[in-house]
């Protein structure tokens, strides 16, 4: 069987130790005059907790980079192209710029011929994510996560089933307030495995999703 080669392209979650301490601007979330911001976490000069749940349909990228550090000459990646996955999570706002996210993950299957025969893996598990927001004026922002995933890989493969893995996780994206509860986002959300013999795995979607905010 073809060992599967990864490499993360590593996104730095957004920095927000400073501004935290700053006020966010009404603008930053919803400048149209005509909408309530009564819902929106922030306002009347004060900052209300901010519970959202949501998801995240895409894409599967499945990428395996192997790097031996003896011989270079040997180091390479591939990436293969998997099913629909998806990410459904719930999350909190501290306050317009930290928050933690809990999720489940189910990344898209990927098919491998080997010996004539089609072997099928994939992996879904329970996340844990911090995030940062950088929010902007008209109810767009950018965000940032950084966490840890526990998966279980699935296979049609004997002895190949329920092995359990776990990594790091990694997402950037973009969301914008299409009503001051309801945020439509567009990202990316990685998982890095390390494996045996300089081998790392790293499934990841690229989706669109939707947040509400309660």
């Amino acid at each position: 069987m073809n060992t599967l080669k990864t490499l993360l392209i590593a996104t730095g979650i957004i920095s927000c130790g400073a501004a935290m301490a700053m006020p966010m601007p009404r603008s930053a979330g919803m400048s149209n005059q005509g909408m309530s911001q009564a819902n929106y976490p922030y306002h009347d000069g004060t900052w209300n907790l901010d519970p959202y749940i949501g998801g995240v349909v895409g894409l599967t990228n499945w990428t395996a980079t192997v790097t031996d550090p003896n011989y270079s000459q040997d180091n390479y990646s591939n990436t293969k192209s998997g099913a629909t996955g998806f990410l459904g999570h719930v999350g909190v706002m501290f306050n317009p710029f930290v928050g933690v996210e809990v999720g489940y993950v189910k990344y898209g299957n990927f098919n491998e011929v080997v010996h004539k025969k089609t072997q099928i893996f994939g992996m879904n598990g329970v996340t844990v994510d911090v995030k940062g927001v950088l929010p902007f004026g008209n109810g767009f922002n950018l965000f940032g996560k950084l966490g840890f995933a526990s998966l279980t890989q699935t296979s049609n493969v004997k002895n190949s089933d329920n092995i359990a893995n776990s990594g790091l996780d990694l997402g950037l994206g973009g969301g914008f307030y299409f009503t001051p509860n309801a945020e439509m986002t567009v990202s990316y959300y990685g998982t890095t495995i390390s494996g045996q013999q300089n081998v790392s795995l790293t499934p990841s979607i690229f989706g669109v999703g939707v947040n509400m905010h309660f």
